[in-house]
């Protein structure tokens, strides 16, 4: 049995183990613990909004993530917060925190650039127009995306779309005949900076 003066990580450590020493209050056992490789889903989940480096090098994450376990996608949102905001997090994280329902996990997310093309199609489809405004800035966006985004419900979505300098001809002028005055003039203007 492991106990709070054990050294981590222990190679025989099990998953009921590491779940008690998950709540220690030592920093560097929960540290300790974010990185052992039979650490639960659900208790990496937990540690990684206060250890997300330790997380991102836990030596599991990638079968995790390469398993698309749907506890990722269920992560806590602080957790994942912590771990897009990281420079290494991986493409197949990205995905997965593109599912949440969270809006400050979809906007963070939707703020990152180099997103992968399956994260970006996940958050142009989410439901809050600001995620769906953000995505439509992003520098590399694919011509079904700026098209999409052309035509959407929300006059952001389409005002954010439309201040992009490089937009197609026919989406621009789609813009510009826009109902919405807002959308209107950034067709306009992004037009004249071009």
């Amino acid at each position: 049995m492991l106990t709070s003066e054990s050294p981590l990580p222990i190679a025989q450590a099990n998953a009921e183990e590491l779940t008690t020493l998950a709540h220690h209050e030592d920093f560097l056992i929960r540290a300790a613990v974010a990185r052992h490789p039979n650490t639960p889903v659900t208790v990496l989940g937990a540690l990684a909004a206060d250890h997300p480096e330790e997380v991102l090098h836990n030596p599991a994450l990638p079968l995790v993530l390469l398993a698309r376990s749907p506890d990722v996608a269920r992560w806590p949102a602080p957790a994942l917060l912590a771990l897009i905001a990281c420079p290494g997090a991986p493409d197949a994280l990205l995905v997965l925190a593109a599912r949440h329902p969270d809006p400050d996990v979809q906007g963070a997310l939707a703020c990152r650039n180099g997103l992968p093309w399956e994260a970006l199609g996940t958050l142009a489809r989410s439901d809050n127009w600001d995620v769906r405004a953000r995505i439509a800035r992003q520098p590399a966006l694919p011509l079904p995306l700026i098209a999409q985004f052309a035509r959407d419900a929300d006059y952001g979505v389409r005002r954010a779309v439309a201040a992009r300098p490089e937009l197609p001809g026919a989406v621009r002028s789609t813009l510009t005949h826009d109902p919405h005055p807002l959308v209107r003039a950034a067709a306009r203007s992004s037009k004249e900076s071009a």
